[in-house]
């Protein structure tokens, strides 16, 4: 008789400790979900900042595409090692009105050729601020995934919550 209860008190100490991993997880789970959400909130905030102050349009033209390899230091991973990253610097030079002669834009060249025409759209106000059309909707179209996203991972970390309360409560009632 008492080899049964010490399994079963067994069992039920085995079932404790899943349950405990499961909130651990759901707990993390909702920390990733918070991640997904703020960065959406994010790319929806600079895309809605740039679409609205950035009303003025100009033709431009790239005038230059280089590649440089950047030395940066990185201290949290690779035991602090320093490392090597690509970093494409696209110029481009505005080839009507004259509000600003050349644009520096840090970028990824596979997206830029020289001689490529674009349309930048400025803020009057600040003219230094400014976007190419195509990147703006590239941020539109991440703003949009972050949202499916953030939806999908937030029903998946319910559908998880419920099996692991129903769980719990029956750990409670002793079942």
């Amino acid at each position: 008789m008492s080899g049964m209860k010490k399994q079963s008190k067994e069992i039920r100490q085995k079932r404790r400790s899943q349950i405990k991993a499961e909130f651990i997880s759901i707990g993390a789970m909702l920390i990733l979900e918070l991640m997904i959400i703020a960065s959406a909130v994010f790319t929806g905030v600079n895309y809605t900042n740039y679409k609205n102050n950035c009303t003025e349009p100009l033709d431009a033209v790239v005038t230059s595409v280089s590649e440089d390899r950047v030395l940066t230091h990185n201290t949290k991973s690779h035991g602090g090692n320093y490392k090597y990253i690509t970093e494409t610097t696209v110029t481009i030079s505005v080839t009507t009105d004259g509000v600003f002669n050349e644009k520096t834009i840090t970028g990824d060249a596979q997206y830029f050729k020289k001689g490529q025409k674009l349309r930048i759209y400025y803020d009057p106000g600040n003219p230094s601020r400014c976007y190419i059309e195509e990147q703006l909707e590239v941020t539109r179209k991440t703003f949009i995934a972050l949202i499916v996203i953030a939806v999908l991972w937030l029903t998946a970390c319910t559908a998880v919550s419920l099996i692991a309360v129903k769980r719990y409560k029956k750990y409670k009632r002793g079942e």
